[in-house]
């Protein structure tokens, strides 16, 4: 993470199978760390301010982590069963 100095710490740990979830932050959240755990089954993601179709893909295993961000709410979404993790500071 960067330098600054951050007052809140959100996480997020769950399952999806073939379905949508909303995650919601009480703030915005500047600093965002998004985990596929799943060993198969890609992960979908995408912004609140994002338009509906434009979803982004982590494949199983990876990774991602947002700097500089303002971000209130996060869509999930899978086919197949993927757990994952967020981490969101702010």
């Amino acid at each position: 993470m960067s330098n600054e100095t951050y007052a809140n710490l959100k996480s997020f740990e769950g399952q999806l199978i073939g379905s949508h979830v909303e995650l919601d932050f009480p703030w915005r959240a500047k600093e965002l760390v998004i985990i596929n755990d799943e060993d198969s089954g890609d992960l979908k993601f995408r912004f609140d301010a994002s338009a509906e179709d434009n979803w982004a893909t982590l494949k199983a295993g990876e990774t991602v982590r947002f700097e500089r961000l303002m971000c209130k709410r996060l869509h999930l979404s899978a086919v197949t069963m993927v757990n994952y993790r967020i981490w969101g500071v702010g």
